[in-house]
């Protein structure tokens, strides 16, 4: 069995070589105009122009029943989409559909699957953001970040240590009913937290999205902005598991303990109970717009 270091290595070589390059970039792009009181809508249609599937997604959303009316014209132009779902809503279009890139295979191993990883990583963005915003400040594109990423690393290592114990690990998880990082740490002496942890410092990430990318399992940091973040992004875990979005890279046990982030967050069974009944039905908006049927994944 490769050690961590070498699996590491063997991470961080490959992305080199790899077209993945182009996430970072366009992260940093878009937290820059997030964070631009003067920017507009055609700067986001600026990022998004470059790839067609994300300006599809936008104009799809902007003319779906959601967000349109039998009053309203069909728009075309991603301006005008964007103007129509709003800001907040075409940066996470953006952001998501960048981060999609990451999952290739129509590889199923036991209860996991790329796809699975895919709708379990946009719920848990969706929850955090309600979660954060309920708790903290509204109108932050952070906790939607942290939530879609909290979980690079299982899509990493899906991609560059498959046949370097990703596979069992994923088997061992589901047979034995415990924790992901466990298992990952028994077959290839490196969890997906700190394969996670090495790709968003190497893409430099700001340090409260790697920490909530290296630290959502052991919360081993010091800062405690971050470590309210994260316990956002682990109540919103738990929201996912009771709800079976996708894949959960842990059993019912340890759900229980991602529970006990409501107590740290104050936040009360009515409220919890609200934000999980809004994360559904933001799920079944994507769901009818086609967000988890048309991947289309690569055969290994």
């Amino acid at each position: 069995m490769k050690g961590k270091k070498q699996n590491l290595d063997k991470v961080l070589q490959g992305l080199e070589r790899s077209e993945l390059s182009t996430i970072p970039s366009v992260l940093v792009r878009l937290l820059s105009v997030s964070r631009d009181p003067k920017a507009h809508a055609g700067d986001l249609a600026t990022i998004c122009e470059m790839d067609k599937s994300t300006s599809a997604r936008l104009l799809r959303a902007a003319n779906s029943v959601y967000f349109a009316t039998e009053n309203r014209d069909r728009v075309d132009s991603l301006k005008d989409a964007i103007v129509r779902i709003g800001f907040g809503v075409a940066e996470e279009i953006i952001l998501s559909s960048t981060v999609s890139s990451l999952l290739k295979s129509s590889s199923t191993i036991a209860d996991y699957s790329a796809n699975a990883l895919w709708r379990h990583s946009i719920a848990v963005a969706i929850a955090s953001r309600l979660l954060y915003n309920s708790r903290f400040s509204s109108g932050n594109l952070d906790a939607f970040i942290m939530g879609l990423l909290h979980d690079l690393g299982i899509a990493i290592e899906h991609q560059f240590l498959f046949e370097d114990g990703f596979q069992p690990a994923l088997l061992q998880r589901f047979e034995k009913q415990s924790l992901l990082s466990d298992e990952e740490e028994a077959c290839m002496g490196v969890t997906h937290q700190e394969v996670g942890r090495a790709v968003a410092m190497k893409w430099n990430f700001p340090k409260h999205l790697v920490d909530a990318i290296g630290h959502h399992h052991d919360m081993d940091i010091q800062d405690d902005r971050n470590l309210a973040a994260i316990h956002v992004i682990r109540l919103a875990e738990y929201l996912c598991f009771i709800q079976h979005q996708g894949y959960s890279d842990f059993s019912e046990a340890y759900a229980s303990i991602l529970l006990e982030s409501r107590e740290v967050l104050s936040i009360n069974d009515e409220s919890l109970q609200a934000i999980s009944d809004q994360m559904a039905r933001e799920m079944a908006n994507l769901e009818s717009l086609g967000w988890f049927s048309e991947l289309r994944l690569k055969m290994r």
